[in-house]
């Protein structure tokens, strides 16, 4: 696959330092690419790296424009990581799957597909379900009965939107992703045994939403769990019951949020954090790898479990990490304390002799002779 340096440029809007008719056949590092690449020098790194590469064309920040001299030929633009994510969908080849309805699929005759819509082997597609058009569902893939399916979405191999559930336009499912399966409710009576609560609600996944590969997303109680718009959900993350998360969230791989908690937008959420139920975290949220928050967050970066502002984590760190210096003092200490103790009593035992001594010595007016 070709592509042209002008063709690039106003795909990304930028502006191009070089010949128009540059041709290149695929991106790369920039520590490794070729004559034939393009690669992209990002925010904050040093020029230099770029003069270093071999890459026959350059995505680099606007900013440097006027601040370099090279000869390079160079594509200037605003964020060079998000202009290279576009260059590598342009490169991305097609997906394999043909035109239309594999004849092994399952589709309900009372179900809707738009046009374009390209339905791989085994997938099944329950009674009144809603298909977009241009949207593509793997082998295996399942729509539940009631389903509504927008445009352009994806639905990789085994993902699952169970009954009733909605998708917004533009939304990818990975493979193995569960989008609509009841939430953890039980009521428990006297005698200890656990009654399956019914769960009657939804899952509302807005555009632009991708959920990694065996991420599950389980439906509310009553009323839905929304997944906010252009959130992205890494691999083997669980959203309970009833959780609303906002526009733009990022939640890493093995998240775990509980029920009814609510996220608001540009959250973050790092590898292993926990988030237990009817929290509530603030817009622009961080949460660090492995943190368990507990309580509302009213914004910043949080660590730590119990998660707290993350320079208060950090403190209690360094003197956790200060405490067997400590003891090994403490104990030195308490030795001495110990060693001047019987000095202590050795002395008051001395005093004490010369004290009864005195007491014992000769009578007033006698010279102690017979």
């Amino acid at each position: 696959m070709e592509r042209h340096a002008e063709e690039l440029a106003a795909r990304l809007g930028g502006q191009l330092d070089g010949p128009a008719d540059l041709v290149v056949t695929g991106p790369a590092p920039l520590d490794e690419a070729g004559p034939r690449h393009v690669a992209y020098l990002d925010q904050g790194q040093p020029w230099a790296r770029a003069e270093q590469s071999r890459a026959g064309l350059l995505l680099a920040p606007r900013s440097l424009r006027d601040q370099v001299k090279t000869t390079r030929p160079v594509i200037w633009v605003d964020h060079p990581r998000v202009a290279f994510a576009q260059v590598l969908a342009l490169f991305q080849e097609p997906g394999w799957l043909e035109e239309g309805i594999h004849p092994t699929a399952c589709v309900a005759p009372d179900a809707e597909l738009g046009e374009r819509v390209r339905v791989g082997p085994y997938v099944f597609i329950g009674p009144g379900a809603r298909i977009g058009a241009g949207t593509w569902l793997y082998p295996g893939a399942r729509v539940g009965r009631g389903a509504v399916v927008g445009r352009d979405c994806l639905l990789r191999e085994n993902s699952v939107v169970a009954d009733r559930v909605h998708l917004g336009d533009r939304v990818i499912l990975q493979p193995g992703a569960v989008v609509g399966a009841d939430g953890f409710g039980y009521a428990t009576d006297g005698t200890g045994t656990h009654h399956k609560i019914p769960h009657l609600g939804t899952v509302v996944v807005e555009d632009d939403v991708e959920i990694g590969a065996n991420s599950t997303i389980d439906r509310g109680t009553l009323g839905a769990t929304v997944i906010g718009r252009g959130t992205k959900i890494d691999n083997l993350v669980h959203v309970a019951h009833n959780v609303q998360i906002g526009e733009n969230c990022l939640l890493v791989a093995q998240v775990g949020v509980a029920g009814s908690a609510r996220l608001g937008r540009g959250v973050i959420l790092a590898g292993q954090a926990g988030v237990s139920d009817h929290v509530r975290l603030a817009d622009g949220t961080m949460v660090a790898a492995q943190a368990g928050v507990l309580k509302d967050v009213d914004g910043g970066l949080v660590s730590g479990l119990p998660a707290r502002p993350h320079g208060e984590q950090m403190r209690m760190l360094a003197a956790q990490r200060r405490v067997p210096q400590l003891l090994r003092e403490v104990a030195a200490l308490r030795a001495e304390v110990a060693l001047l103790r019987d000095q202590l009593a050795f002395l008051r035992g001395e005093r004490a002799g010369e004290s009864l001594s005195r007491d014992e010595g000769p009578a007033r007016g006698t010279t102690g002779e017979e």
